[in-house]
């Protein structure tokens, strides 16, 4: 083990155990030589999938013993990830962060930690950017001589399971809406068309629960962007939905249409479909595997200190911000409105 980089994941939820499973299956490169969570039943189940791993309750245990870099895989709720950096002194010691999305709650946050993590060992976890699909699609975008028109991005499904479990939940408080999928959907836009340059509209829908109140501002939303090449993205999440999907459509001006369907975390086959139909008509269709966040943790480890994936990362957080706050200001006036009606 000890000429295997050892990673240390800290958060045991979905996120963790979907980490922790790829990364075993790169043995070859890496050992999960610790696992870190505050839940006696996350520990319990941690130890069960990984029994050689050291489980533990806090960070500063899993690091205690021979002075050696680790990785730090940061698998909890996003708003915790400054308080932990700040409080284990991660930084200080010199261990690599690996950071899953979005890099904070809001902006502020994700400002915080970008400033303090500048000088330090830090990946974001960009998953679609790792996406063979985007990049196949980036590619040809960038190649063609028409410019790029339009980008649509959905996704959907249906968390609402995963809500009522709480799931990325912090002190009882539900995620917006576009802290969920809307780190995806704004990284492939970013990745696709380049600087955005303004949020045109966005809204903000609530999460319906049978029997139960809805969960304001969880259900999903939609938004528009305008970026700095000219080309509009129409972005949607939508997540209470039966249909599981994740499609990205572009229209070039020449009248091409390249459509992806990227796999979606539970398929059996992990895979994507490109199609194009070019304004003559002609069609052509083709499925190759994809694994984004597998290829992923891959380039993670091969690239430890990525300061363009922060850079990036940091972006992103403040596109979110735009878009949480149009939306914020179109619900606020609607329920201004509706006391009237």
């Amino acid at each position: 083990m000890s000429d295997l980089r050892q990673i240390i994941i800290v958060g045991f939820g979905v996120a963790g155990r979907l980490h922790g499973r790829i990364l075993r299956e790169m043995s070859s490169l890496c050992a999960v030589s610790a696992i870190v969570d505050s839940s006696p039943l996350q520990r319990q189940k941690a130890a069960g999938e990984f029994p050689s791993a050291k489980i533990c309750k806090e960070i500063a245990e899993a690091l205690d013993g021979p002075d050696a870099r680790r990785i730090i895989d940061l698998c909890v709720p996003s708003c915790n990830h400054l308080s932990l950096a700040k409080a284990s002194q991660l930084i200080a010691r010199d261990h690599t962060l690996f950071v899953e999305k979005p890099l904070g709650w809001n902006q502020q946050q994700a400002e915080d930690f970008f400033l303090l993590t500048k000088d330090a060992r830090v990946s974001y976890l960009d998953t679609y950017s790792c996406s063979k699909g985007i990049q196949k699609l980036h590619a040809l975008v960038s190649s063609q001589r028409a410019r790029l028109m339009t980008i649509e991005v959905l996704f959907s499904k249906d968390r609402r399971n995963d809500s009522l479990q709480q799931r990325g939940y912090h002190d009882l408080q539900a995620p917006n809406a576009w802290l969920i999928e809307g780190p995806h959907l704004v990284s492939i836009a970013l990745t696709l068309a380049g600087t955005v340059t303004g949020v045109r509209q966005a809204e903000l829908r609530d999460m319906p629960l049978a029997g139960m109140p809805p969960i304001r501002g969880h259900g999903g939303g939609n938004a528009m962007l305008v970026h700095q090449c000219g080309a509009i993205t129409r972005l949607e999440t939508h997540l209470f939905s039966a249909i599981n999907r994740r499609t990205v459509r572009v229209t070039m001006t020449d009248g091409t249409l390249y459509t992806l369907e990227l796999p979606v975390s539970n398929a059996t086959l992990q895979q994507a479909t490109f199609s194009t139909l070019l304004p003559n008509g002609k069609y052509a269709r083709e499925t190759f595997e994809d694994q984004p966040m597998q290829q992923c943790l891959h380039q993670a480890l091969d690239n430890c200190a990525n300061p363009s994936s922060m850079q990036h990362g940091m972006q992103v957080s403040r596109i979110l911000q735009s878009i949480i706050n149009a939306s914020s200001r179109k619900e606020s006036l609607y329920h201004q409105c509706a006391q009237y009606e």
